[in-house]
């Protein structure tokens, strides 16, 4: 690879290593999440009885399944902050994998790709294959 495109390959990989780093947080909290969205789905079946003759609601416990969706909406609302950034650095690392995929397309001399694997001493051997028209290249 030439300069500018280890440059780039590096790049991505140090936005692979921060959008990395802030899912921890969010998997830290999706049990969490799960056990709202259980709980609400619970509170909702108890408190809507239907059948083909009759619907029966159940007031009270409408009114704790709004308290839990209450709850459950501040408890996002707290987390948005760690929701956006991996968003945001989702963004990033899309714009770094263009500016790669473009960097080292010159050296690709119109071959028809779907996927770039690179290799460095540090790699470990992945198995490769081709499967029909797909071609694995190594750089």
């Amino acid at each position: 690879m030439t300069d500018v495109q280890l440059e780039a390959y590096l790049s991505l990989k140090q936005q692979e290593q921060k959008i990395h780093t802030l899912e921890g947080p969010i998997q830290n909290i999706e049990q969490e999440i799960e056990s709202y969205a259980d709980n609400l789905e619970r509170l909702t079946k108890l408190a809507i009885q239907e059948t083909d003759e009759s619907l029966h609601i159940n007031k009270t416990l409408l009114k704790q399944q709004e308290a839990a969706a209450k709850e459950f909406a501040q408890f996002m609302q707290l987390h948005q902050h760690k929701f956006d950034a991996l968003g945001d650095q989702g963004k990033a690392i899309g714009q770094q994998a263009d500016i790669f995929e473009t960097s080292i397309k010159a050296n690709l001399g119109g071959i028809d790709y779907d996927q770039i694997q690179v290799l460095t001493p540090k790699s470990k051997q992945a198995q490769q294959h081709c499967d029909n028209n797909i071609r694995v290249m190594v750089i």
